[in-house]
C-alpha cells in the first residue's frame, strides 16, 4: 500500500537535530566560530531540504501511483465499455435479425389469411346462393303444401258429406229391408251365401267378400274358388285378380253385414 500524505508529513522533523536560539555567552563570537555556525546552519538547511526533497519525492511516487491507478481503472472502464458494446451491437444485430425474421413471416401470415379470407368469401357466397335456392324450393314446398291440404281438406270435407250420405241411404235401405222382412217371414237370400248357404256375419269364414262381376260371396268359399291367376265366380265363371291371399284382398261387403244383424 502506497504512504498517505500524512505519513510524509510525520517524518519532516525526523532526524533533524534542533537548534538552540539561546546564547550561552554574551561575548560576540570568534571569526573561526562565526564560520563553524554558518557551516553548520547551512548544513542543517541542506539537511532540511533533502528531507523537504525526499518527502515531495515520495509524494510524487505517491500521486504517480495514484494516476497509473486512475489510468488502470480508466483503461479497464474503455476495455468493458467497448466490451459492452460490441455486447450491444451484437444484440442489435441479432434484434435486426429477429425483426426481418418477424417482418417475414408477418408477411407470409398475411398472405395466407388473405387466401383463407379469399376462400371463405367464395364459400360463403356459395352458400348464400344454395340457401337462397333452399329458401325459394322451402316456399314452393309451404305453397304446395298449403294446396295440397287445401284439397285434401275439401276432398276430406266431401267425402265426409258422401259418408253421411252414405249412411242416410243405408238407413234409409235398412228400414225398407226391416220393412220388407215384416211382410213376409221368409228369409232374404241375401243375407246367406249362396254357396255353403251360411248366413253372413262377422266370422272370419263368414264375412262376405265382393267380387269383381259384383257378386258377393262368403271369406270362406273365396278360398276354395281360388285360381291360379285370382278368384274365379262360380256364377258367370268370369276371375277377380289378386296378387295373394285372394280372400284378404277383396272388399268387404258391409252392408249385407249390417243389414243380416
Amino acid at each position: 500500500m502506497a504512504p498517505t500524505r500524512q505519513q510524509f508529513a510525520s517524518k519532516k522533523t525526523n532526524g533533524v537535530p534542533r537548534t538552540s536560539n539561546s546564547r550561552t555567552s554574551t561575548k560576540p563570537p570568534k571569526p573561526a566560530t562565526l564560520e563553524a555556525m554558518e557551516n553548520q546552519r547551512l548544513k542543517e538547511e541542506l539537511a532540511k531540504c533533502q528531507q523537504e526533497l525526499a518527502v515531495q519525492c515520495e509524494e510524487n511516487q505517491h500521486l504517480q501511483w495514484q494516476i497509473n491507478a486512475i489510468k488502470r481503472r480508466e483503461l479497464a472502464a474503455n476495455e468493458r465499455e467497448i466490451e459492452i458494446i460490441g455486447m450491444k451491437d451484437k444484440e442489435i444485430l441479432m434484434l435486426i435479425s429477429r425483426v426481418k425474421q418477424l417482418e417475414y413471416m408477418d408477411m407470409e401470415l398475411r398472405e395466407t389469411l388473405k387466401e383463407r379470407v379469399t376462400k371463405h368469401t367464395e364459400e360463403i357466397k356459395k352458400r348464400d346462393a344454395k340457401i337462397s335456392k333452399l329458401d325459394d324450393e322451402a316456399r314452393m314446398l309451404v305453397m304446395m303444401w298449403k294446396r295440397v291440404r287445401d284439397e285434401f281438406d275439401a276432398y276430406k270435407e266431401q267425402e265426409s258429406l258422401k259418408m253421411e250420405q252414405l249412411e242416410k241411404d243405408l238407413d234409409t235401405l235398412r228400414k225398407t229391408v226391416e220393412v220388407a222382412a215384416n211382410k213376409d217371414d221368409q228369409p232374404f237370400k241375401w243375407k246367406s251365401c249362396e254357396i255353403c248357404l251360411e248366413q253372413y256375419s262377422y266370422e272370419e269364414n263368414h264375412v262376405p267378400r265382393f267380387l269383381s262381376c259384383g257378386h258377393t260371396v262368403c271369406h270362406g268359399c273365396t278360398k276354395r274358388l281360388e285360381a291360379p291367376s285370382g278368384v274365379r265366380c262360380p256364377f258367370d265363371r268370369q276371375e277377380t285378380k289378386v296378387d295373394y291371399a285372394a280372400g284378404e284382398q277383396l272388399p268387404k261387403n258391409y252392408a249385407v253385414i249390417t243389414m243380416s244383424d
